[in-house]
Protein backbone atom coordinates (compact mmCIF):
# COMPACT_ATOMS: atom_id res chain seq x y z
CA UNK A 1 0.00 0.00 0.00
CA UNK A 2 1.36 3.59 -0.41
CA UNK A 3 -0.17 6.63 0.44
CA UNK A 4 0.93 10.32 -1.61
CA UNK A 5 -1.05 13.22 0.37
CA UNK A 6 -1.65 17.20 0.11
CA UNK A 7 -3.11 18.11 3.05
CA UNK A 8 -4.97 21.44 3.80
CA UNK A 9 -2.88 24.18 5.34
CA UNK A 10 -3.42 25.33 9.00
CA UNK A 11 -5.87 27.59 9.53
CA UNK A 12 -4.93 28.90 13.06
CA UNK A 13 -7.47 29.11 15.62
CA UNK A 14 -10.71 28.04 15.43
CA UNK A 15 -13.90 29.25 17.33
CA UNK A 16 -15.25 26.34 18.22
CA UNK A 17 -18.67 27.52 19.10
CA UNK A 18 -19.24 28.48 14.88
CA UNK A 19 -18.53 25.05 13.76
CA UNK A 20 -21.08 22.67 12.35
CA UNK A 21 -22.14 19.86 13.99
CA UNK A 22 -20.99 16.43 12.82
CA UNK A 23 -23.59 14.62 10.95
CA UNK A 24 -23.81 11.03 9.81
CA UNK A 25 -25.61 10.32 6.35
CA UNK A 26 -26.41 6.61 4.61
CA UNK A 27 -24.33 6.88 1.75
CA UNK A 28 -25.85 4.37 -1.16
CA UNK A 29 -23.94 5.86 -4.01
CA UNK A 30 -20.40 4.91 -1.85
CA UNK A 31 -21.73 1.69 -1.29
CA UNK A 32 -21.68 0.09 -4.51
CA UNK A 33 -18.62 2.07 -5.22
CA UNK A 34 -16.93 0.21 -2.75
CA UNK A 35 -18.14 -2.51 -3.46
CA UNK A 36 -17.53 -2.44 -7.07
CA UNK A 37 -14.04 -2.16 -6.31
CA UNK A 38 -13.19 -4.50 -4.24
CA UNK A 39 -13.94 -6.98 -6.18
CA UNK A 40 -11.15 -5.68 -8.38
CA UNK A 41 -7.72 -6.22 -8.36
CA UNK A 42 -4.65 -3.67 -7.48
CA UNK A 43 -7.00 -0.70 -7.71
CA UNK A 44 -5.61 3.12 -7.15
CA UNK A 45 -7.53 5.62 -5.79
CA UNK A 46 -7.40 9.15 -6.03
CA UNK A 47 -8.97 11.39 -3.41
CA UNK A 48 -9.83 14.93 -4.00
CA UNK A 49 -10.31 15.68 -0.48
CA UNK A 50 -8.09 16.12 2.43
CA UNK A 51 -5.93 13.37 3.89
CA UNK A 52 -8.23 11.83 6.47
CA UNK A 53 -6.48 9.34 8.43
CA UNK A 54 -10.44 6.60 9.15
CA UNK A 55 -10.46 7.38 5.27
CA UNK A 56 -6.80 5.70 4.51
CA UNK A 57 -7.32 3.06 7.38
CA UNK A 58 -10.76 1.69 5.31
CA UNK A 59 -9.49 1.97 1.71
CA UNK A 60 -6.53 0.28 2.24
CA UNK A 61 -8.17 -2.22 3.13
CA UNK A 62 -9.81 -3.53 -0.43
CA UNK A 63 -6.71 -0.72 -2.72
CA UNK A 64 -3.05 -0.85 -3.62
CA UNK A 65 -2.58 2.81 -3.67
CA UNK A 66 -4.36 6.23 -2.08
CA UNK A 67 -3.17 9.80 -3.26
CA UNK A 68 -5.27 12.59 -1.56
CA UNK A 69 -5.27 16.32 -3.19
CA UNK A 70 -7.21 18.49 -1.35
CA UNK A 71 -7.75 20.66 -4.04
CA UNK A 72 -10.79 22.89 -2.18
CA UNK A 73 -8.12 23.06 0.70
CA UNK A 74 -6.94 26.62 2.03
CA UNK A 75 -4.40 27.72 0.21
CA UNK A 76 -4.62 24.63 -2.38
CA UNK A 77 -4.54 23.85 -6.06
CA UNK A 78 -8.04 25.37 -7.12
CA UNK A 79 -6.65 28.63 -5.78
CA UNK A 80 -4.74 28.69 -8.17
CA UNK A 81 -7.22 29.22 -11.25
CA UNK A 82 -8.14 32.61 -9.88
CA UNK A 83 -9.69 34.09 -13.21
CA UNK A 84 -8.49 31.51 -15.34
CA UNK A 85 -10.35 30.54 -18.49
CA UNK A 86 -10.18 28.13 -21.50
CA UNK A 87 -6.82 27.17 -22.21
CA UNK A 88 -5.21 28.44 -19.15
CA UNK A 89 -7.93 26.31 -16.86
CA UNK A 90 -7.16 23.40 -18.96
CA UNK A 91 -3.55 24.47 -18.51
CA UNK A 92 -3.67 24.49 -14.86
CA UNK A 93 -5.83 21.19 -14.32
CA UNK A 94 -2.79 19.12 -16.04
CA UNK A 95 -0.26 21.15 -13.35
CA UNK A 96 -2.70 19.99 -10.21
CA UNK A 97 -3.41 16.57 -11.59
CA UNK A 98 -0.15 15.69 -13.30
CA UNK A 99 0.56 12.75 -15.67
CA UNK A 100 3.46 11.37 -13.84
CA UNK A 101 0.93 10.23 -11.06
CA UNK A 102 -0.39 7.24 -13.37
CA UNK A 103 -3.60 5.92 -13.75
CA UNK A 104 -6.36 5.46 -11.61
CA UNK A 105 -9.55 3.07 -11.03
CA UNK A 106 -11.06 5.04 -8.58
CA UNK A 107 -11.85 9.20 -8.06
CA UNK A 108 -13.58 10.34 -5.04
CA UNK A 109 -14.71 13.68 -5.60
CA UNK A 110 -16.91 14.68 -2.77
CA UNK A 111 -18.67 17.65 -3.03
CA UNK A 112 -15.93 19.14 -5.25
CA UNK A 113 -18.38 20.54 -7.98
CA UNK A 114 -20.86 22.33 -5.47
CA UNK A 115 -18.19 25.03 -5.06
CA UNK A 116 -16.79 25.31 -8.61
CA UNK A 117 -18.15 27.04 -11.87
CA UNK A 118 -19.05 25.23 -14.66
CA UNK A 119 -15.75 26.14 -16.74
CA UNK A 120 -13.61 25.07 -13.66
CA UNK A 121 -15.67 21.86 -13.23
CA UNK A 122 -15.24 21.02 -17.05
CA UNK A 123 -11.27 21.53 -16.87
CA UNK A 124 -11.16 19.57 -13.64
CA UNK A 125 -13.46 16.38 -15.25
CA UNK A 126 -11.46 16.53 -18.19
CA UNK A 127 -8.75 16.49 -16.28
CA UNK A 128 -9.68 12.99 -14.35
CA UNK A 129 -10.74 11.30 -17.29
CA UNK A 130 -7.36 11.82 -18.84
CA UNK A 131 -6.09 10.25 -15.67
CA UNK A 132 -8.51 7.37 -15.29
CA UNK A 133 -8.37 3.69 -16.88
CA UNK A 134 -11.22 2.54 -18.95
CA UNK A 135 -14.17 1.30 -16.33
CA UNK A 136 -12.89 3.58 -13.95
CA UNK A 137 -15.23 4.83 -11.53
CA UNK A 138 -15.90 8.68 -10.43
CA UNK A 139 -18.14 9.23 -6.86
CA UNK A 140 -19.30 12.81 -6.72
CA UNK A 141 -22.02 14.55 -3.93
CA UNK A 142 -24.38 17.16 -5.51
CA UNK A 143 -26.40 19.59 -3.61
CA UNK A 144 -29.65 19.86 -5.68
CA UNK A 145 -31.72 22.90 -3.69
CA UNK A 146 -31.20 25.75 -0.54
CA UNK A 147 -27.35 26.25 0.47
CA UNK A 148 -24.32 24.65 0.76
CA UNK A 149 -21.83 25.69 4.28
CA UNK A 150 -19.51 28.25 2.93
CA UNK A 151 -16.52 26.19 3.34
CA UNK A 152 -16.47 22.52 2.19
CA UNK A 153 -16.57 20.09 4.72
CA UNK A 154 -14.58 16.80 5.78
CA UNK A 155 -16.27 13.55 5.04
CA UNK A 156 -14.99 10.72 6.99
CA UNK A 157 -16.28 6.99 5.89
CA UNK A 158 -17.75 5.51 8.77
CA UNK A 159 -18.44 2.17 6.82
CA UNK A 160 -19.31 1.22 3.49
CA UNK A 161 -22.40 2.65 3.18
CA UNK A 162 -22.01 5.59 5.81
CA UNK A 163 -19.67 8.84 5.97
CA UNK A 164 -19.94 11.51 8.65
CA UNK A 165 -19.72 15.25 7.17
CA UNK A 166 -17.87 17.79 9.69
CA UNK A 167 -18.39 21.16 8.91
CA UNK A 168 -15.76 23.74 9.87
CA UNK A 169 -17.87 27.01 9.98
CA UNK A 170 -21.97 27.33 10.28
CA UNK A 171 -22.29 29.96 7.45
CA UNK A 172 -23.95 28.82 4.37
CA UNK A 173 -24.36 29.56 0.68
CA UNK A 174 -26.38 28.86 -2.29
CA UNK A 175 -26.07 25.78 -4.01
CA UNK A 176 -25.32 26.07 -7.90
CA UNK A 177 -29.15 23.92 -8.48
CA UNK A 178 -27.88 21.77 -11.16
CA UNK A 179 -30.71 19.60 -12.58
CA UNK A 180 -29.19 16.05 -13.24
CA UNK A 181 -28.93 16.35 -16.99
CA UNK A 182 -26.65 19.52 -16.20
CA UNK A 183 -24.55 16.93 -14.05
CA UNK A 184 -24.29 14.75 -16.71
CA UNK A 185 -23.13 17.26 -19.23
CA UNK A 186 -20.29 18.14 -16.71
CA UNK A 187 -19.05 14.59 -16.25
CA UNK A 188 -18.55 14.51 -20.15
CA UNK A 189 -16.49 11.55 -20.44
CA UNK A 190 -17.83 9.71 -17.48
CA UNK A 191 -21.51 7.94 -18.35
CA UNK A 192 -23.45 7.29 -14.55
CA UNK A 193 -24.98 4.16 -14.15
CA UNK A 194 -25.86 5.08 -10.68
CA UNK A 195 -27.78 7.98 -8.98
CA UNK A 196 -29.60 8.26 -5.10
CA UNK A 197 -31.50 11.49 -4.40
CA UNK A 198 -30.78 11.17 -0.64
CA UNK A 199 -33.24 12.86 2.67
CA UNK A 200 -30.46 15.71 2.85
CA UNK A 201 -30.95 17.26 -0.71
CA UNK A 202 -28.13 15.87 -2.22
CA UNK A 203 -27.81 13.43 -5.13
CA UNK A 204 -25.13 11.28 -5.09
CA UNK A 205 -23.31 10.09 -8.62
CA UNK A 206 -22.29 6.89 -9.70
CA UNK A 207 -20.21 7.29 -12.83
CA UNK A 208 -17.98 5.20 -15.20
CA UNK A 209 -14.83 6.41 -17.56
CA UNK A 210 -15.53 5.21 -20.87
Amino acid sequence: MSWSARSRDPAGPTDKASEAAPTEHHSPGLEVVLETVSERESVRVLDLGPAVPANFEYLSEICRHIRYVDLLGQGGPISEFGEADGQELRRLARKMLPSDWGVFDLVIAWDLINYLDDSRVEAVVERLRALCRDGAILFAMIATSGEVPAAPPKYTIVDRSAVMCEGETLAVVECPRRPPAAVERLLSGFSVERSFILRHRIQEYVAVRH
